[in-house]
């Protein structure tokens, strides 16, 4: 069976939906247009071809080592520039509680405390936990 998105043309879509929040950003900063709405339209597309890789992905190899692969391509990533974040505070004299230095590690800081651009990793987060348990429970095997 042939597919018509193949895992290279998901790439190229999400680099394309990558540009769409850059040129969003760029636009809500420097002016208000059309253009503000590129962000929130590249986040949905990004968000929606990651599902299409995750079901891809599922009907491939099943749920085996589901969290590794997320856990090593995402989640290692933020933690990292989250950590220089916070090394970078500190060094301006910022402190913050040890509950918001925990949710800010583990991707829950919903107050966006360090880095308000940071909201997509809960979202995704939250997303790999329930399609887990979605497909957990639908599986037949």
């Amino acid at each position: 069976m042939k597919l018509l998105i193949t895992k290279e043309s998901t790439l190229e879509i999400k680099g394309i939906a990558i540009l769409m929040v850059i040129i969003g950003h760029v636009s809500s900063r420097y002016g208000s247009s059309v253009l503000n709405y590129m962000g929130a339209f590249g986040v949905a597309l990004f968000l929606f071809i990651s599902g299409y890789g995750l079901v891809m992905s599922y009907n491939k190899n099943g749920l085996n080592n589901f969290f590794k692969k997320r856990f090593i391509n995402v989640f290692i990533p933020y933690v990292a520039i989250t950590t220089i974040w916070i090394i970078f505070d500190l060094i301006k004299g910022k402190i913050y509680s040890l509950k918001t230095y925990v949710l800010l590690l583990i991707g829950f800081d919903y107050n966006r405390t360090i880095d308000e651009t940071m909201w997509y990793i809960s979202i995704i987060l939250l997303w790999y936990i329930i399609f887990y348990i979605i497909f957990k429970c639908t599986n037949n095997s």
